[in-house]
């Protein structure tokens, strides 16, 4: 099972939870694997910061290569 999810942080380490809380979701308990895109995007945000984006391919338990 694959799926491509849209998450979005003000920091990277708010992007990596937001990953791994949406990849978790999807793989409903069973293990997984997040596959991160070469380039995340990022776009002003109203406070003028940044906020990133990144489209994640989770993919699960048997697809994941374990060796």
């Amino acid at each position: 099972m694959k799926a491509v999810v849209r998450v979005t942080g003000r920091t990277a380490a708010e992007l990596r939870g937001a990953a791994v809380d949406a990849a978790e979701a999807f793989a409903a308990g069973e293990t997984y694997e997040i596959e991160w895109p070469e380039v995340v995007e990022s776009e002003p945000h109203g406070d003028g910061g940044l906020r990133f984006l990144a489209d994640v391919k989770v993919v699960v338990a048997d697809e994941v290569s374990l060796f």
